[in-house]
């Protein structure tokens, strides 16, 4: 005999920003990370010497997602927040959390640092359906790592609340 469904196994990731704040998430569009070539000349016929610039990350798009334990209104608040910038704590730091199918721990954890959202969208809605209100949010994301990576151990001691303080705090990790 099956057992019962769950409908929390649709929402696989976890979003939690600043530590309190947590979403259960459908869908995700993680940022694209680059370290872009910066070429420099060098004389005659030697070939230019190339080395790697600024890390670039790209925004990171969450879809059909649902607050696990506050209102709907968190992304327009933080938006509100971000276009007047007169606050510090527009920008959050947090983890994105790709959970096992029972919701019980995650399987990757990437630490996300200096975030915002940077717009909100959904769908069509209709009068009889049961669609998410706010059902797209895009967050700019300066700060992009996996925890398990041995760089990321390495400069944050594997302390998660570490990471986040110094990265806010230093504004690089």
């Amino acid at each position: 005999m099956a057992g019962l469904a769950t409908p929390r196994k649709d929402f696989r990731y976890l979003l939690e920003l600043d530590g309190a704040d947590a979403f259960l998430i459908q869908e995700i569009e993680t940022p694209e990370v680059e370290l872009p070539i910066v070429e420099h000349a060098a004389p005659g016929n030697i070939p230019n010497a190339k080395t790697p610039g600024k890390m670039k990350v790209g925004n990171l798009v969450v879809k059909k997602l649902k607050p696990a334990n506050r209102v709907d209104t968190w992304a327009w608040d933080m938006m509100v927040k971000a276009a007047n910038g007169l606050t510090p704590d527009f920008a959050k730091t947090g983890f994105l959390k790709h959970m096992d199918t029972e919701m019980a721990r995650p399987l990757e954890t990437f630490f996300l640092g200096s975030t915002w959202i940077t717009k909100i969208s959904s769908s069509g809605l209709k009068g009889q359906g049961s669609e998410n209100i706010i059902e797209t949010c895009e967050f700019a994301v300066q700060f992009y790592f996996s925890t398990s990576s041995v760089e990321f151990q390495a400069y944050f001691g594997g302390s998660a609340a570490a990471a986040a303080g110094q990265a806010f705090n230093a504004g690089r990790p």
